[in-house]
């Protein structure tokens, strides 16, 4: 009989230690698929757009990957973050401004910022 390191139970993944590490490599590449899969189906290379359809579809998919009950640490925040930024940064018209202008530009915040302020709210 195999053993396994981890278990699955409603959806979240622990392993024996009980860390989150699989469920978030889980999340962030199902968001990974799904960013992509928004850069080629729309037809519109309008930066607002683009950006409202992740909003839409991907961030909350990474938001609640990492609330504090799940997983509060800085590792669910980095490769959250990385999703985020891999994304604005594949907005062909916006490839050569910093992530910080980007986030600017598009009136949008980080991913870490918006995870202390659910934070602080809780």
């Amino acid at each position: 009989m195999l053993q396994s390191t981890e278990t699955c139970d409603l959806g979240i993944t622990v392993d024996n230690w009980l860390n989150f590490n699989g469920q978030v490599s889980a999340v962030v590449y199902k968001a990974h698929v799904r960013a992509f899969l928004i850069l080629q189906s729309y037809m519109s290379r309008d930066p607002i757009v683009l950006t409202k359809a992740f909003i839409t579809y991907i961030r909350l998919i990474l938001e609640w990957c990492c609330t504090p009950v799940w997983l509060p640490s800085t590792t669910c925040n980095t490769k959250n973050e990385s999703c985020q930024q891999w994304f604005i940064k594949s907005i062909r018209t916006l490839a050569n401004m910093t992530y910080q202008k980007l986030l600017w530009y598009l009136d949008l915040q980080s991913l870490q910022v918006r995870g202390i302020k659910c934070n602080l709210l809780m």
